[in-house]
């Protein structure tokens, strides 16, 4: 989904490579198929996973039944679910534009929690996961004040995890699956006597 939006943005192929997706993608829902045979909680995620281990990361979070239901990194190229739309006669310009108005990490630190709190209310996830990267902290900063705003501010129970996005060197599993098997065994107690109530 990444390279058709920023490689292809504004063309006739990327339209139309999202039309196949979104069909596809209406379909799963018909059958009612998700990416785990069993969603326990759902999720929204702030950064990149860890691309050399992405099979692994995905998998601490999915022996949990952990799905990622919405995502800021996606909007790292920029946001167009408010509204702003490529012009494919200035393609240029229009990313300019886009960059200037519409990118992530060029907006406040409080438009990026707007931002992910309308996701959590939206898709009503149980939780946020910011999985915080080393090699650009023009991304990760401020990360550990928004675990603190979202886990205290408005009670959203939030992992804060870091590693990078792409060196190995800065990648420890233990690590990471011992604060994500914690923080989902918290989870999974809250339900539990939740439920009980």
């Amino acid at each position: 989904m990444m390279g058709p939006i920023n490689v292809l943005r504004g063309t006739r192929e990327a339209a139309e490579f999202f039309d196949v997706a979104v069909a596809e993608f209406e379909e799963l829902v018909a059958q009612r198929l998700g990416p785990l045979s069993e969603e326990r909680f759902r999720t929204v995620v702030e950064g990149p996973p860890p691309y050399p281990y992405y099979k692994n990361f995905r998998n601490l979070f999915a022996k949990w039944g952990a799905v990622a239901v919405q995502s800021t990194y996606s909007t790292v190229g920029g946001i167009w679910e408010w509204g702003f739309r490529h012009d494919p006669a200035r393609p240029l310009e229009s990313i300019a534009e886009q960059m200037l108005r519409e990118n992530l990490t060029n907006r406040s630190i409080t438009a990026r929690y707007q931002q992910i709190k309308r996701y959590v209310e939206e898709w009503q996830a149980d939780a946020l996961v910011i999985h915080s990267i080393k090699s650009c902290r023009l991304f990760s900063a401020g990360q550990g004040d928004m675990r603190d705003y979202f886990t205290r501010e408005l009670g959203v129970p939030t992992l804060l995890v870091e590693s990078d996005l792409e060196d190995p060197r800065y990648y420890a599993e233990a690590q990471l699956k011992n604060r994500i098997d914690a923080f989902f065994e918290a989870l999974e107690h809250k339900k539990v006597v939740a439920a009980a109530r």
